[in-house]
C-alpha cells in the first residue's frame, strides 16, 4: 500500500514537471501560484503551497 507521504511526494514531483521548475525559493512558489489561477482561474496562494511543499518547515529547522 502506497502512504500518503509517497502520494504527495509523487504529486509535488508531478506539479514541478508540468510547470518546468522545482519548488526550491519563495519565487517559485508565487510562479505556480500564478500558474493555477491562469490554468484553472482558481486562488491557490503561495503559502497553501509552501505549505504542501514542507517548504516553511524546511526553512524552520
Amino acid at each position: 500500500m502506497v502512504s500518503v507521504q509517497e502520494i504527495y511526494i509523487r504529486l509535488q514531483k508531478s506539479v514541478e514537471k508540468a510547470v518546468g521548475r522545482p519548488m526550491l525559493t519563495p519565487c517559485d512558489f508565487d510562479y505556480l501560484s500564478s500558474c493555477v489561477f491562469t490554468t484553472t482561474k482558481e486562488n491557490i496562494s503561495a503559502m497553501t503551497l509552501k505549505r504542501f511543499w514542507g517548504y516553511l518547515g524546511k526553512k524552520n529547522e
